[in-house]
């Protein structure tokens, strides 16, 4: 519907319950007025009182709602009119008052008689997001006015405080019209205390706040309002409306409820529940939900939605790590952890005895301790987890003893708006896995939009139809892209090459120098620093650098081949004399020089390449790892073919320099003759 449509449905509306006599079309109300709302209904038939002021707005932006609530609003307050209506797509905001201290009403106000205190339900999302703004502003007013109010750190927190006091005060039946007696606030807080052994209120909120959100509230109830619209209160962060600290993206939690196969009946466990959306979910579905949380202020956000949705959810107060006891196995433990911390002096079951953890496999470890037998546990990781080296005994840990069903992985495209770092969601079974047990898997690589990416993924898992890896394959590494992009490599060298074998087993591989003691200029007994940016494709950031001999740990020459890895970036090189590569080089140091420049070439050849990158990891700045490097697979070639093809391949370089000047003269000698067909068409010389 285009917007006049639009405009005739409001001008029925308004002619059916008003009457066409005092209905009209873009009213001109003062001789002085700069905007003319689109409609207005007038007490008088004679059309000289305006009772009701009506604008209709597409509010495709948020600066042009604003642009559009501010001119009926100011064009209310200077005629008097005793209400206003901004209409759109989704959205029926009727109110009086002026900007931001709006009272909405739940319908067109009568021209006789007292307005009702009657409510409808938020019919949706969009209306939801228009009311909430209307929230956020008149807070914002609150407290420019009362500069002695600083609360403004938690602004989020503080709107979903006062909705949660506003349905309790008419749960309770309170009075929530005017001004809220701040006493009342107080007693609000008791009757939730007593409610929910976990909630702990802290400082009474301003009532000055609970009374403007009464305001933009009261004509609609909560109550009644669908859960599929009330859920887009989980997202209401800091002043946006998206993900943030202690919350969890609403797609991306429901997608983990779904990953992890909860069922109604099932018992949940969220060890690190925050504001408590991924049990909320959960619950939604028929679970029971059990949350622990360290943070009491967070969990008071997290009541809000167990009134608000009144799921079956309950919270503990304190540190997961800490808690020794839960009353009974779960079904399913999903977290959504903050990533890489440290722990200390932690007692986790599986973990060898082992004093230090971060945080992702303590939540693995303990969460698998917790389940029932064939129950899971579904994590949000970091994907630098997958693959990191000192996080191997413990994958190889996991995948002696338990079943991993599946990973959602993301390559450049961060699922956390608020990071950037990639993320893997990893759900684990406990139990045994079969011999022949597949591991269903999607790779999302630089996804448009995450969130409809995550939703796919989950959904080809719910229903067997993702692709899938033998368990038994993933060995010491979850970073299933790196492990299929192995496996395809390896199959196409051998079809290439007769024999493979470790490069360790034919070269010394070890990394360069630290940058200790440079210098910037050159000294007898000294040697140059090597660094990526002297091989690389780009500008040299640094210059000549070099170094004392006697600091140098390692020293490369003819024998060598240095690899740099950097991103999509691969670069290798073979010094002509002795350097000291910088830490940022691997270092391959073969028996010959023969031998290095066959290699290099085997390096830099498409199929060298692709089993390079292959190796890569690292969620921001990919690079290889020198013990991956030492155990890449690559061609064994024969000892008595060395010297042959190292001369072949030097001919052909030098053969492919010389076309490479070749082309360079014929492309200036082409360059002067078009400047020549210049002179010709503008004249030229007078002798020719």
């Amino acid at each position: 519907m285009d917007e006049a449509d639009a405009l005739d449905e409001v001008v029925s509306l308004l002619e059916c319950k008003y009457g066409p006599e005092r209905v009209v079309l873009e009213p001109s109300l003062d001789a002085d007025q700069g905007v003319y709302p689109d409609a207005a209904v007038f007490e008088d038939e004679e059309l000289t009182v305006p009772f009701l002021l009506v604008e209709w707005s597409s509010l495709r932006t948020g600066h042009r709602t604003e642009k559009d609530l501010r001119e009926v609003s100011e064009a209310v307050s200077s005629t008097d009119a005793e209400y206003g209506a901004l209409l759109g797509p989704n959205v029926r905001f009727i109110f009086s008052g002026s900007s931001p201290a709006f009272r909405s009403y739940a319908d067109f106000p009568p021209l006789e008689g007292e307005v009702t205190t009657q409510r409808r339900p938020v019919e949706s999302e969009a209306e939801l997001d228009f009311l909430i703004s209307r929230c956020m502003n008149a807070h914002d007013e609150i407290r420019r006015k009362h500069s002695s109010y600083e609360h403004d750190q938690e602004v989020a927190g503080e709107f979903l405080e006062s909705l949660h006091l506003l349905i309790e005060l008419r749960r309770q039946e309170l009075p929530a019209d005017g001004e809220v007696d701040p006493s009342v606030i107080d007693d609000v807080y008791v009757e939730i205390e007593q409610r929910h052994e976990w909630y702990e209120s802290g400082e009474a909120l301003d009532s000055r706040l609970v009374s403007s959100t009464a305001a933009v509230f009261n004509g609609f109830d909560l109550g009644r309002t669908e859960d599929s619209v009330l859920e887009s209160l989980f997202e209401v962060t800091h002043n946006e409306k998206r993900g943030g600290a202690y919350s969890t993206p609403l797609e991306v939690a429901r997608q983990m409820v779904r990953l992890a196969g909860t069922e109604p009946g099932d018992l949940v466990l969220d060890p690190a529940a925050g504001r408590g959306t991924v049990l909320s979910l959960a619950a939604g579905q028929g679970a029971h939900g059990e949350g622990v949380e360290i943070n009491s202020a967070v969990l008071r956000i997290a009541t809000f939605y167990v009134d608000l949705f009144d799921r079956d959810v309950h919270f503990t107060v304190g540190n997961f790590f800490e808690k020794d006891r839960f009353q009974d196995p779960f079904d399913r433990v999903i977290v959504d952890p903050p990533f890489n911390m440290r722990l200390e002096d932690v007692e986790i079951p599986y973990t060898e005895g082992r004093d230090t953890l971060i945080s992702e496999e303590a939540f693995i470890a303990k969460g698998l301790s917790l389940l029932e037998d064939g129950g899971t546990v579904t994590i949000s990781v970091p994907s630098g987890f997958l693959d990191n080296q000192r996080r191997t005994w413990f994958r190889e840990l996991v995948l002696e003893t338990f079943e991993l069903r599946s990973i959602v992985q993301f390559v450049d495209g961060p699922l956390y708006r608020h990071t950037s770092i990639d993320t893997a969601i990893v759900t684990l079974s406990n139990q045994s896995a079969a011999p022949d047990h597949e591991v269903q898997y999607a790779i999302i690589d630089s996804p448009e939009d995450p969130e409809v990416a995550l939703r796919h993924a989950a959904s080809n898992i719910d229903e067997g139809t993702a692709k899938s890896i033998p368990q038994n394959q993933l060995e010491s590494s979850w970073d299933i892209r790196k492990v299929v992009a192995q496996r395809s490599v390896r199959a196409d060298l051998e079809a290439e090459y007769a024999n493979l074998t470790h490069l360790e087993d034919l070269a010394d591989v070890s990394m360069g120098n630290r940058p200790e003691n440079l210098l910037e200029k050159e000294h007898e007994d000294t040697l140059r620093y090597l660094s990526i940016s002297n091989i690389g494709k780009g500008r040299d950031r640094h210059g000549d650098r070099y170094i004392p001999r006697e600091n140098t740990k390692t020293i490369a020459d003819e024998t060598c081949v240095l690899i740099a890895t950097i991103g999509d970036y691969t670069y290798t090189h073979i010094p002509s004399d002795p350097v000291a590569p910088a830490q940022d080089l691997a270092v391959v140091q073969f028996e010959t020089s023969e031998e290095a420049l066959v290699y290099e070439a085997f390096f830099e050849s498409k199929l060298g390449q692709r089993q390079i990158d292959s190796y890569k990891s690292g969620s921001r700045i990919s690079r290889v790892n020198i013990s991956d490097l030492r155990e890449m697979l690559v061609p064994n070639f024969p000892t008595e073919n060395i010297q042959s093809t190292a001369d072949d391949i030097r001919s052909h370089r030098q053969r492919t320099k010389e076309l490479e000047k070749r082309q360079k003269e014929l492309e200036q000698e082409k360059e002067s003759l078009d400047r020549e067909v210049s002179d010709f068409l503008s004249g030229g010389d007078d002798d020719e």
